[in-house]
């Protein structure tokens, strides 16, 4: 197989986003008594956006709940431990792409994604880079000449390097794959063909 790079998408791509915040909140709620329906309603003030991704400052957010966040770090790994945050499909996939040079590419703030990561010990092991600008400019930046392979499940902004290719993740959509011009979008890790990563 040629050198190539794998690159995946953290949030909604491996990782439950929506189930993890509402377990997080409901646990926030539960352990420290705050009212979570509200804090969550509030999370939006929290967001700095780029185009339609929000890096969410979840730690400024807990500490102006009056929560100690190192508190929380250490009591959530301690209480999710049966918790499984990352999809049913990413532990086959990425068994199935051991021979690829992988990487996470999350966009946010390290902090909060790092903290995720916490709970995903499927994980371990991977180079994790995190930005907060558009990934077709961090794919220029690091990866100019090498031929990559971008999963995602928000489209991107930005033109990707000629040797990049896409490949949109939809969960929600109803067919395997749907092609378009100028890439594919598929249902689930399972629907990505092997040929499209060689």
């Amino acid at each position: 197989m040629p050198d190539r790079k794998l690159l995946l998408d953290l949030d909604r791509t491996l990782f439950n986003t929506p189930l993890f915040i509402r377990t997080l909140w409901d646990w926030i709620e539960k352990t420290y008594g705050v009212d979570a329906a509200t804090s969550r309603k509030n999370m939006k003030s929290y967001f700095r956006y780029v185009g339609d991704m929000y890096d969410y400052d979840f730690f400024r957010h807990i500490a102006e709940l009056g929560i100690n966040t190192d508190d929380v770090v250490r009591r959530a790994l301690h209480d999710f431990k049966a918790e499984v945050f990352i999809y049913s499909d990413v532990a086959a996939f990425l068994k199935n792409t051991m021979d690829i040079d992988r990487a996470i590419l999350t966009f946010g703030n390290d902090d909060y994604q790092q903290f995720k990561l916490s709970f995903c010990p499927e994980l371990a092991g991977m180079s994790v880079h995190t930005t907060r600008s558009y990934k077709s400019e961090y794919i220029k930046k690091y990866w100019p000449s090498t031929p990559t392979i971008l999963v995602d499940d928000k489209l991107l902004v930005g033109t990707l390097p000629n040797n990049t290719n896409f490949i949109h993740i939809d969960r929600v959509q109803t067919r395997p794959v749907i092609e378009h011009d100028t890439y594919v979008s598929v249902h689930s890790l399972a629907d990505i063909k092997q040929e499209w990563l060689l």
